[in-house]
């Protein structure tokens, strides 16, 4: 399957993505996915293998079994018995994430391109599958009482975002017609029978109301087109088929598409919103804020690597201000990307008036200053936030504001990156001093900084192995494994290196009785 809206993989690492921080609660490092089915689970699997076993077995098993019978079918990509079942489904709603694993279960999304890649086909596997056989089921006039499909929370194709707003437009133009036919026949019903010709529409769908709740991930005009035109139609009372967002990310279409298309959200839906790539300037925010404040139920927003610049001087006040007005008035708003704007001593201001407190905060390159970390140690987000992501500012004169404000953090954070801050050796021997402290751990990202040699990293291994939850760290090769010559001459030593701390990493995890720690280096 050709998947192009998927090409750019960092896009599901964002604030719009939240990774399952909590699945290993109750065992440190155990599975999504049970490792033992059970008896029900089994049978039901067994059954979904073939559709006219399934029909037959819907005909004669309790209801509540029906879930586990969509489960099996779900995760054993049983397109026939999803159809069978589907077309009797016994309850006017069915929502996706009740029989589809987490996608984003585990760390390994942050680090693994590959298992990011095969979640999110995984991913648009399952909506594709579903919402073509909602509609198709539809059209065949199939006995179920299915009212509501809700396919939030995993990726959707934007081929599957045009299918379904072409049968909103479908539904909506058709009843258009029935309206003039009607009114029509209404006028000539009084002409002699020879005169008078009846004319009728047949219906694509039936006429009762159907919603449909996905995520939305734009990246072409087209799409854009058919989206803004299919969500206009759905707020109107006589369209029966109704297309809600929960997810919208849209990238590289530019400040007029997306201003057209955020006012057309219905903002009793949407609860991400990315607008990563669009040129957004400050002249942008007039525009966009007012759209954006209407989203009450917003808990992530993405508005990175844009060309807003707040300055330090305050020569764009008011901007500023805009952005103050838009995130204070978010009132659910738990996770942010700031990335790649300028907002260089701002964040006191910017953040001081959100309702709640972040869990997820992500500033790389915003040229970040002494009162800005200053600002996030005091703050009433530093008892919450659980992910950051301050990588692309020099941190180096002001790490002793960044130790002080990781120590505020210690109790909550459970990924910490820094990548490209322009630490030295000394910088990170102190971190590695003071790393005990930060229990929640779960992932590490402190590449790219300067010439980090091997002694600092040989005594870090065992402050690392000490963090119980520490799952992954990342780290820059240090700099005697290069010398004279191009990357490619160093390759046998470089993978030499990484086997031998790969090695001792696991006698001290053995020596302990934890599990593996992986440690990854890149150049």
């Amino acid at each position: 399957m050709e998947l192009p809206d998927i090409s750019l993989l960092y896009n599901y690492k964002g604030a719009a993505h939240p990774i399952n921080l909590d699945v290993d609660k109750a065992s440190k490092f155990k599975s999504a996915e049970p490792d033992v089915l059970s008896l029900v689970d089994i049978c039901c699997s067994k059954i979904v293998m073939d559709a006219t076993t399934t029909e037959q077995a819907i005909h004669s098993v309790p209801t509540e079994l029906w879930y586990s019978l969509m489960r099996a079918a779900v995760h054993n990509a049983r397109d026939r018995a999803i159809e069978v079942l589907i077309s009797h489904w016994p309850w006017d709603i069915l929502s996706l994430h009740k029989f589809a694993p987490c996608l984003f279960d585990q760390i390994k999304v942050l680090y693994c391109d590959s298992y990011l890649n095969e979640r999110i086909r995984k991913g648009i596997k399952y909506t594709t599958c579903l919402a073509h056989i909602f509609v198709e089921s539809l059209k065949k006039r199939s006995p179920t009482k299915l009212k509501t499909l809700d396919l939030s929370g995993y990726p959707t194709a934007e081929v599957i975002v045009n299918y379904m707003s072409s049968h909103v437009l479908l539904v909506y133009n058709e009843i258009r017609q029935k309206e003039i036919i009607s009114a029509y026949n209404a006028v000539t019903q009084h002409l002699p029978a020879d005169q008078r010709k009846q004319f009728q529409v047949d219906s694509t769908l039936p006429d009762e109301t159907y919603v449909v709740t996905m995520d939305a991930f734009l990246q072409t005009t087209d799409t854009h087109m058919e989206l803004c035109k299919a969500l206009r139609m759905s707020h109107k009372p006589q369209c029966h088929f109704k297309l809600c967002l929960n997810k919208l990310d849209i990238m590289c279409l530019g400040l007029p598409r997306t201003a057209v298309l955020l006012e057309e959200i219905d903002p009793d839906y949407l609860t991400a919103l990315c607008l990563q790539f669009n040129g957004l300037c400050n002249d942008a925010l007039s525009i966009l804020v007012p759209s954006i404040q209407r989203l009450k139920q917003l808990r992530a927003l993405d508005i990175s690597c844009n060309s807003i610049n707040l300055g330090p001087d305050g020569s764009e006040e008011q901007a500023t201000q805009y952005m103050v007005t838009m995130l204070s008035s978010l009132p659910n708003l738990r996770r942010l990307d700031l990335s790649n704007n300028r907002t260089k001593s701002k964040l006191s201001r910017l953040l001081s008036g959100l309702p709640k407190q972040l869990e997820y905060l992500k500033l790389c390159g915003c040229g970040l200053s002494e009162s800005d970390l200053r600002y996030l140690k005091d703050s009433h987000h530093a008892n919450s936030l659980r992910e950051l992501d301050i990588s692309g500012n020099n941190l180096s004169r002001l790490f002793p504001q960044v130790l002080s404000l990781l120590t505020a953090l210690q109790n909550t954070l459970c990924i910490l990156e820094m990548e490209e801050c322009e630490l030295d050796n000394q910088c990170m021997d102190e971190f590695f001093q003071s790393i005990a402290q930060f229990s929640c751990l779960q992932f590490l990202n402190l590449s790219r900084n300067k010439q980090l040699t091997s002694g600092v990293i040989d005594s870090a291994l065992t402050s690392l192995v000490q963090l119980s939850r520490l799952q992954a760290v990342r780290l820059s090769y240090p700099v005697e494994c290069f010398s004279f010559g191009s990357l490619e001459d160093h390759e046998d030593d470089l993978m030499e290196y990484a086997q031998s701390i790969r090695n001792r990493v696991e006698q001290l995890c053995n020596k302990l009785g934890r599990p593996g720690l992986k440690i990854l280096f890149i150049a």
